[in-house]
């Protein structure tokens, strides 16, 4: 394994694409992330990607270190396997749970329609790239696809549509491909890019009852925003589930996995999990989920009300700052999610001049990109910050707007909870870092 094996900080870049890669001379790659950890760095960004923490470097050190001991291919089987574990019981999975990890959340659902391309072929129903994953859709593309209808989650100004707008738009899509037989796989999400869960489940209900067998389901929860025990109660309904470590885990970009229930609706698929990068991301990331499972409930409440309610107050008395819309997280069947997971933990923010007119998209990513770099001139300007990639959100003068956003991981739980004076010194930091977005939307707009 020496051999072939590089150094650690090497080997977590490999089995992703280019976008691990560094671009700049402080060894940031197209995310703003470092492949080492950047404690200094204030990372809202997770919505987007995080930089590794110290936890789940040493996580990684510490698997990578026993591959060089042992030296034999066959302990990489033995990671896999202990990734499998690990996951399944941090996720509350039943046994007979399929799962498959892969390098990306965009794998993911490419295993994804492999899976669903049973006896029949598919009308696919997902959500608009915006809400998912650039590249998504073509990795949708299959053989066994023979329609592709991409859905809304927000109208032109931005706000989430309304029930009424959603069935309107996909009820026919599902009606006329089961009149022409086929079987449509439904990709919902919980949550989206911008933090929605759609199609609202009183919808998807109807829709099972209607179609019956006709109808799969998945649900796109690849920013793991959601209470552990969903992922098992959306198993229990039949729905596969595709998920990431890289999100609200804020474990190292490329950390992907497929779950998959019993039943024959489902067809198994595997792929190669034997990857030294994938397993490495995959055990941070698992390091992340596991330190924050072992936080006191009150305590983490406690942290994530502070945290949350820092970006809140700012984004209500700064100007330059628009807080778009969401809806009320709902409750699925047979589950009792504690407190603090149905509190919001990613905002969607418009970056408007002193008019209110929204920003166009060169200053926008502008503002994203100069907030990764000290401006002794802002307040809070010396600090780095990292924040959500800019998306697609609703329209301003005829044309699309693009939003930033901003979002609390597990890290910054952990943080706030068990450092000393932790929570004060993230909340004084998130302040700072909003007056620092605030004043650069009024300086570019």
């Amino acid at each position: 394994m020496a051999e072939i094996l590089p150094a650690l900080a090497q080997a977590l870049l490999q089995d992703g694409d280019t976008r691990l890669e560094p671009v700049d001379s402080g060894g940031r790659n197209r995310y703003g992330c470092t492949v080492e950890p950047d404690p200094e760095l204030l990372q809202l960004g997770s919505s987007t990607a995080s930089t590794i923490s110290e936890a789940g470097w040493q996580a990684a050190l510490h698997m990578h270190g026993d591959w060089l001991a042992q030296g034999s291919r066959v302990v990489l089987t033995d990671s896999v396997r202990l990734i499998h574990r690990q996951l399944l019981d941090l996720l509350q999975c039943p046994p007979d749970t399929r799962l498959c990890l892969t390098a990306s959340g965009t794998d993911a659902h490419r295993l994804l329609v492999r899976s669903a391309c049973n006896d029949r072929m598919l009308c696919l129903v997902m959500p608009e790239a915006g809400e998912t994953g650039s590249g998504v859709a073509q990795a949708l593309v299959h053989r066994g696809v023979a329609r592709i209808h991409q859905y809304r989650l927000r109208d032109q100004d931005g706000r989430p549509e309304s029930t009424e707008a959603m069935r309107a738009e996909i009820e026919p899509w599902i009606s006329a491909a089961v009149r022409d037989g086929l079987r449509v796989l439904l990709v919902q999400t919980d949550v989206s890019k911008t933090g929605l869960m759609a199609p609202q489940r009183a919808l998807v209900d109807d829709w099972r009852d209607s179609f019956g067998d006709a109808l799969l389901l998945a649900v796109d929860a690849c920013q793991l925003r959601m209470p552990p025990g969903r992922v098992a109660v959306r198993l229990a309904m039949g729905e596969a589930v595709l998920l990431t470590g890289s999100k609200f885990m804020s474990g190292p970009s490329f950390s992907g996995a497929l779950l998959l229930p019993p039943g024959a609706c489902w067809q198994t698929v595997t792929e190669a999990e034997q990857r030294p990068g994938m397993l490495l991301r995959w055990a941070a990331a698992v390091r992340e989920m596991q330190d924050l499972a072992a936080l006191p409930e009150q305590a983490v409440l406690q942290a994530m009300r502070g945290l949350t309610g820092v970006i809140s107050d700012r984004l209500a008395t700064t100007p330059c700052l628009r807080r778009y819309p969401t809806r009320e997280p709902e409750i699925l069947a047979g589950e009792s999610p504690k407190v603090w997971q149905q509190l919001p933990s990613l905002f969607v923010v418009g970056l408007q001049d002193a008019q209110g007119r929204l920003l166009d998209e060169a200053a926008v990513r502008s503002c994203y990109q100069r907030m990764q770099f000290p401006h002794a001139a802002a307040p809070g300007g010396e600090q780095r910050v990292l924040i959500g990639q800019p998306v697609w959100c609703g329209q301003a003068q005829g044309k699309p707007a693009l939003a930033v956003r901003l979002a609390v991981s597990s890290r910054m739980l952990v943080e706030a909870v068990t450092q000393d004076g932790g929570q004060a010194s993230l909340q004084h930091r998130i302040a700072g870092a909003m007056d620092k977005l605030g004043w650069l939307a009024d300086r570019l707009g």
